[in-house]
């Protein structure tokens, strides 16, 4: 990764070195010839949204695009987004890290637990960056970025995606006895609905009918989830105390 980014930073200021130098006519020509083709593209036809980056600097102009685009229907309507990449960067660094160990007091863990930090694959600077500043090791966070690159809201989905085909998640004792504790919790509490129901019903019935077997049924359950209730309580405190 390292190496695929330094190529990537090397091509870059090429690039910019080489637009830095076109004259402004020869700038203007090349962004005519970027728009033909992309406008030539038989996708940018039949898509219905299409999302372009405002040229900034020496960047390509992408207004002929834009133009082109809003004269080819009366449904056509423009809208302008700008992201201002450096705050972004910087809000990145400084938030990320906050949430992350705001995370971690809550479930009562440190940074060092953790085997994989998964983050929104941005770009490596940005991972590099949050792991600098959470003091954790960039080996410790899963990147493939330079295999797809940022792919939206599908970043995290593929990574875990990844990472379970290579085998580097796994399920560990520890949460399995967290699941088994939290189904005994539950059926405590459902056995203490059902039974209070039951009762009720059996204290209803004697209420209207006055029969002795009725009223039996409904003290005995009331006795009984009497008892449960403060079992339950009892495993809750307990359950609280080892999760």
């Amino acid at each position: 990764m390292q190496s695929c980014t330094g190529a990537k930073d090397i091509l870059r200021s090429r690039m910019r070195a080489a637009a830095a130098a076109l004259t402004p006519e020869a700038r203007r020509a090349g962004d005519r010839v970027l728009a033909d083709r992309l406008l030539a593209l038989p996708e940018l036809k039949e898509a219905e949204t299409v999302l372009l980056f405002c040229g900034v600097g020496t960047e390509p102009d992408t207004r002929p695009i834009a133009e082109a685009l809003w004269a080819a229907g009366p449904g056509n309507h423009p809208a302008y987004l700008h992201m201002n990449g450096q705050e972004v960067f910087q809000f990145a660094l400084k938030t990320v890290p906050e949430l992350a160990r705001s995370l971690l007091d809550k479930a009562g863990m440190d940074r060092d637990q953790i085997d994989w930090y998964v983050l929104h694959q941005a770009n490596h600077r940005i991972l590099e960056g949050v792991a600098k500043r959470m003091k954790v090791p960039m080996e410790r966070f899963y990147e493939n970025i330079g295999r797809y690159g940022n792919t939206s809201a599908a970043t995290i989905p593929i990574a875990l995606d990844e990472m379970a085909e290579q085998e580097l998640l796994r399920w560990t004792d520890e949460r399995d006895r967290l699941v088994a504790m939290r189904s005994c919790q539950i059926t405590l509490q459902v056995m203490n609905g059902l039974l209070f129901g039951s009762a009720m019903t059996a204290l209803l019935c004697y209420a209207i009918t006055r029969r002795a077997l009725f009223q039996t049924v409904g003290i005995t359950l009331c006795a009984v989830i009497l008892t449960l209730f403060f079992v339950t309580m009892a495993a809750n405190r307990y359950f609280e105390r080892r999760m």
